[in-house]
């Protein structure tokens, strides 16, 4: 959606078309999707395997002239690697990533180092294996890590196969081996780019720290361009009303939620769920958990267009992220109307909300910390309502035109090319 809106802005300013993977396919798709020229392209997992995949690409990019081709997903569970960034480069285009995830250079994609400490997010190949290790089996702690990572080297050193194909064992050798591949990865993002874009100031200083060139770097917030809204409405309830809207995934962190919503058993509080069921094993312990509690509602994910009406009916918005949010925009949806929000104090979290003024902000990963935030909430209606007031709004048209300066830096006429695993 984000790539959408963008490049549906931009079409009026310059010449632009969007590139979109599709595994299904066996041949290019082209067409249009409000005024937008979109191209699908076949693509599959194993792209070393299939060299062609990246020859249709490379040709898609030559016949339509692209000088340009700015990547918003880079990443092969989505059908676009790393590959087709160096593909690109090789034709002669210039190249700008876009990170909208932490994982890119995170390989946890959490930033808690051993699933314990938040890390500073420099990538090793030893401390990012070892980390791995811990977030793949909450069993094995840092030592047995490095046990593991020791005989993974030796491994690898000697080019010794294990004798065995599966089992926890094998995985935790070859994590090793995919670790290494993500490190590389982190080298071709820092070799082939002119120009990385970040949607978050806080992840600017990670990539910093990995050696990425200061001068790439530009910061540029992630909006979607939102209507006028109205002021919200009066809540005719005495109950507090909080909302978790979003993904119904570990890392979310909605366990922790209800788990502290349980512990606390305020009779003024009231959560409501709306969400994409992404795990349904996950999800069906939560209704378990929850089943008991006359205070805790579940509801089918709610369309785009109804966001700020959802948002309206409610006190505070929950955000309670167990993994490193990047910047969301679920933060900006309920500035931009007007509710608080109470968030788990991860780096992108803590960019847009100031803790007692747009929202609460309580330790990552602490359900007890969870618990005193919610009973805040409670014993303190008055303060709550006053936080509503904070309203807060970013013209779109200042994304917009900071990208048209980043594309009139690199000094080519724009015909650019958003690369992006959306699909219409």
């Amino acid at each position: 959606m984000y790539v959408y809106h963008l490049a549906t802005k931009l079409k009026s300013r310059i010449d632009c078309c969007l590139l979109i993977p599709n595994p299904s396919l066996a041949d290019v798709k082209v067409y249009n999707y409000h005024g937008l020229k979109v191209i699908e392209f076949p693509s599959f997992r194993q792209i070393e395997k299939t060299p062609e995949n990246l020859l249709i690409f490379q040709k898609i990019l030559e016949e339509n002239q692209v000088q340009i081709a700015h990547f918003h997903e880079f990443h092969s569970e989505n059908h676009i690697t790393p590959n087709h960034i160096i593909s690109a480069k090789e034709i002669g285009c210039k190249v700008i990533l876009t990170f909208h995830l932490a994982g890119y250079t995170c390989y946890t994609g959490t930033l808690m180092k051993n699933k314990a400490v938040p890390c500073n997010g420099l990538a090793t190949v030893s401390k990012c294996t070892t980390c791995k290790l811990c977030h793949l089996n909450n069993n094995i702690g840092p030592i047995s890590s490095n046990i593991v990572l020791f005989f993974s080297r030796i491994l690898k050193s000697f080019k010794i196969t294990p004798p065995f194909k599966k089992g926890k064992l094998f995985t935790a050798l070859e994590i090793y081996s995919q670790t290494q591949k993500h490190i590389s990865n982190i080298e071709i993002y820092k070799t082939y780019s002119d120009t990385i874009i970040t949607v978050a100031n806080w992840y600017k200083i990670v990539l910093i720290t990995n050696g990425f060139n200061k001068k790439k770097l530009f910061f540029i917030p992630q909006l979607i361009p939102y209507k006028n809204v109205t002021e919200i409405k009066t809540i005719a309830s005495r109950k507090i009303k909080l909302l978790f809207a979003g993904r119904i995934h570990e890392s979310k962190g909605l366990h922790q939620l209800i788990q502290a919503f349980l512990e606390v058993g305020s009779p003024n509080l009231e959560l409501d769920i709306f969400g994409h069921v992404n795990d349904s094993e996950y999800y069906d312990k939560l209704r378990i958990q929850s089943k008991n509690s006359k205070s805790i509602n579940w509801f089918p994910a709610v369309e785009n267009a109804k966001v700020f009406d959802l948002f309206s009916n409610y006190s505070v918005l929950c955000l309670c992220s167990t993994v490193a949010e990047m910047s969301s925009l679920l933060i900006q949806e309920a500035k931009k109307i007007g509710i608080p929000i109470l968030a788990s104090d991860f780096e992108g979290n803590r960019e847009q909300i100031i803790h007692l003024k747009n929202g609460i902000l309580y330790k990552r990963n602490n359900v007890s910390s969870l618990i005193e935030s919610l009973k805040f909430i409670d014993n303190n209606q008055t303060i709550i309502k006053n936080l509503k007031h904070s309203n807060y709004y970013i013209d779109y048209n200042v994304l917009v035109e900071r990208h048209l300066e980043i594309y009139n830096n690199l000094n080519i006429n724009n015909n650019n090319a958003y690369i992006s695993k959306e699909s219409f």
